[in-house]
């Protein structure tokens, strides 16, 4: 991934988060979520970009509509390159118009550049992390202290049954359901799929090897 985007200031690759309410599920539907809606979805709204990106998931214990109902926020962290940050504040612009956040005073789609390898592999980083945060959402008052019709969220560790609920929602997320691309993304994604295959490949025959040894001893 070094070599196919390597970031510049002059060329900047940019780190784009798509979550609008249309991807919201409640935590029983989570369970059974069909993934390649945001495939469908991706391909459709980033048509033209090279870009590749993951399907992530936000578990949330209310909503801005229920203090008590648990949701699951799907969304989609992406990785555009080989594009100007004109074009991509017009791809932003364009989805905050026609898609809703989950919550009001908040955007659907928000991008930032990164203008070196460095600071792109921290973003590689976090796109790449299993949900590891449940969110609680409260509303946002002014300095006055009246309601301003925004609302913030706060994230904490997972508590015990917060984090079996995301190792039922999030079993069987495999490479090829979660990972997009798109444009020269494609390829990238063709050789990570590979590379990961090959070294579960060696970690099969290694823990198999072992077996036998222990078992021949």
């Amino acid at each position: 991934m070094k070599k196919a985007i390597l970031p510049t200031v002059k060329a900047p690759a940019f780190f784009l988060t798509l979550a609008p309410d249309i991807f919201v599920t409640s935590l029983e539907e989570a369970q059974l979520y069909d993934w390649s809606v945001l495939h469908h979805w991706s391909e459709h709204v980033l048509a033209g970009f090279d870009y590749f990106g993951i399907v992530d998931a936000a578990p949330y214990t209310n909503t801005p509509t229920s203090t008590t109902q648990k949701v699951v926020s799907w969304h989609l962290h992406v990785f555009l390159w080989n594009c100007s940050r004109a074009e991509v504040d017009t791809l932003v612009a364009h989805l905050n118009t026609q898609y809703r956040p989950l919550l009001p005073g908040g955007s659907a789609a928000h991008a930032s550049a990164r203008l070196s390898w460095k600071s792109l592999c921290s973003r590689i980083i976090y796109g790449l992390k299993a949900p590891l945060r449940t969110y609680r959402v409260y509303p946002e008052r002014d300095n006055s202290g009246q309601l301003s019709g925004a609302w913030i969220q706060k994230k904490y560790p997972h508590r015990p049954g917060e984090a079996a609920a995301v190792c039922r929602f999030m079993h069987g997320a495999e490479i090829d359901k979660l990972c997009i691309a798109g444009g020269a993304g494609q390829r990238l994604l063709e050789e990570i799929t590979q590379a990961a295959r090959a070294k579960i490949g060696r970690q099969e025959r290694n823990r198999v090897a072992r077996i036998i040894e222990a078992v021949l001893r």
